[in-house]
């Protein structure tokens, strides 16, 4: 079971359905929760086996989506990092998705930086883009 938490951007083009949207078809149960402040991550109960961190301006592309299932049966992983294409040439990693047993700062990272991590190289985040 995997939970998403979403959180607000504040973004013109935020739009919370196609963040959503861009999960469905992914071959893991999965759970949405709105959430406003790393606290909300941490204190929810119900995380599942991982979960995964958001903004509401964000997609994930369908490369990313058929390989995600493939990282979460990987037993000794504790944090995957995707890559956040920004422009035609230039990408930013963050941690995204982490084992329920993580807990995070306020910058939503994991508080402690001694994990077992894997960057996920098959597909990008996106940025919703802005329409008037």
């Amino acid at each position: 079971m995997l939970t998403l938490f979403i959180i607000p951007s504040l973004s013109k083009n935020a739009d919370i359905e196609k963040t959503v949207d861009s999960f469905s078809g992914i071959k893991v149960k999965y759970e949405v929760v709105s959430v406003t402040e790393w606290r909300d991550v941490n204190n929810y109960k119900n995380k599942g086996r991982w979960f995964g961190i958001f903004w509401d301006n964000e997609s994930i592309d369908n490369d990313l989506r058929e390989a995600l299932p493939i990282y979460f049966m990987y037993q000794r992983m504790e944090a995957l990092i995707l890559y956040k294409k920004t422009s035609m040439t230039e990408a930013v990693w963050r941690y995204r998705f982490f084992r329920d047993s993580v807990y995070l700062g306020t910058d939503f990272c994991p508080v402690s930086l001694w994990l077992c991590k894997e960057a996920v190289l098959d597909g990008w985040v996106l940025e919703h883009e802005y329409t008037s």
